[in-house]
């Protein structure tokens, strides 16, 4: 369960990433007529430039943090690991 919670702010990145992507190109878009996606096609170019940077940071944000979060999770092994030890020489 610990390992689990550890990788949730990696989960919870990807899962923004991936809402972004979704509603620019697969959900219909309830405020515009008619109701389509609102597709890569119809920004305009400030508008492209921001939505791809966008991602990127997140991206780029998101990558790390699953790094950090794998070496988190090996030094709570690690610590239960030592911990045990001890309390195997007590």
């Amino acid at each position: 369960m610990v390992t689990a919670l550890s990788y949730l702010p990696v989960a919870v990145i990807a899962v923004v990433l991936a809402v972004d992507l979704l509603s620019v190109f697969v959900f219909k878009a309830v405020f515009t007529f008619p109701h389509e996606p609102l597709g890569f096609h119809n920004f305009r170019w400030g508008r492209r430039i921001q939505f791809i940077a966008m991602e990127v940071i997140a991206l780029a944000i998101g990558v790390p943090v699953y790094f950090l979060c794998r070496k988190i999770v090996e030094f709570e092994k690690s610590t239960a690991s030592v911990l045990r030890e001890y309390a195997n020489l007590i």
